[in-house]
Order: C-alpha cells, then sequence, then structure tokens
C-alpha cells in the first residue's frame, strides 16, 4: 500500500518536472549566448542545430559552429535537461573499426566553421529522460573553454 502511494506521488513529480522542463525549452529563444561579462561574449553563432530521432535513449545532436574571431575556441562540454549525461564525442577509425570516443575539446578554429556531423564530431546525448518525437524542440547548452556558453533549440529528426 505504502509502496503504491510513494510510487504514484514520484509519477507525478516526474511528469510535472518534465512538463516545466518542456514549457521552459518552448520559451526559450532560438539561440543565446551566456558569459560572465560582455567583454567574454564569444564571436562564434550556431546553426543547423538538430538531433537524430532514434528508437534508443540514446543519440546524437549535429550543429555548424561559425567562429568571426582571430583566435580559435574550444568546445569543452555540453549540457541539457532531456539527457542525464551529454558528452562531446568524435568518430575514429581504429583497427578497420569506426568507433565512438569521448574528447575533452574541439576546437573552432578562428574565422572558420566546425560541423558536428553524423561520422565525426558530435554531442551525444546519453539515456534521455524520454521518448524524443519529430519535430519537437531540444535546448541543449554548448560550453566554451574560456568560460562561456551557447544554448541554442537543436530540432528532432529523422535522419
Amino acid at each position: 500500500m505504502l509502496f503504491k502511494l510513494l510510487t504514484s506521488i514520484f509519477l507525478i513529480l516526474l511528469t510535472s518536472s518534465l512538463a516545466i522542463a518542456e514549457s521552459k525549452s518552448a520559451a526559450k529563444s532560438t539561440s543565446s549566448v551566456e558569459a560572465g561579462s560582455p567583454a567574454q561574449m564569444p564571436p562564434v553563432t550556431l546553426s543547423n542545430t538538430w538531433v537524430r530521432l532514434l528508437p534508443t535513449p540514446t543519440t546524437g545532436a549535429f550543429a555548424e559552429f561559425k567562429n568571426t574571431s582571430n583566435q580559435p575556441l574550444y568546445i569543452i562540454g555540453a549540457q541539457s535537461e532531456i539527457a542525464k549525461k551529454v558528452e562531446i564525442h568524435n568518430h575514429i577509425h581504429e583497427g578497420g573499426v569506426m568507433k565512438m570516443r569521448e574528447v575533452k575539446e574541439i576546437e573552432i578554429p578562428a574565422n572558420g566553421l566546425l560541423q558536428m556531423k553524423p561520422g565525426s564530431y558530435h554531442i551525444m546525448l546519453i539515456n534521455t529522460v524520454r521518448q524524443l518525437k519529430e519535430g519537437e524542440k531540444v535546448s541543449i547548452k554548448v560550453l566554451l573553454k574560456d568560460g562561456s556558453s551557447l544554448t541554442s533549440d537543436f530540432e528532432v529528426k529523422k535522419q
């Protein structure tokens, strides 16, 4: 009896938390930048942001990053409320086999473009808190080495 009551309360709280997280994500702008001060605003823009729709609780997120400064920038991580764990990964060929590996950082070249795409660099969303749906937007915050971050909505797509 007590177990059923506690389970019901847990499910209500979980459902409420997910609804709040979804409404916060929907209320966010398509892309924003956060930094400790205006002087730290990174000169980088995101475009072509998307998450691959898979039937599994682990998937990849992809984007293009354009650096308009004369200095390289470095992605050191990412965060999202949709997944229990978020990592940055790359595909490598090792012994004739393609493998995914977590990386510590990814360089966005000075005055250059970094493309996160299938078979290359990507953001790994591990153990999503629920099944993603085609067309929904997922908020992901990308963390840069200089302490700044970029938050953008990534559309879930079949690809």
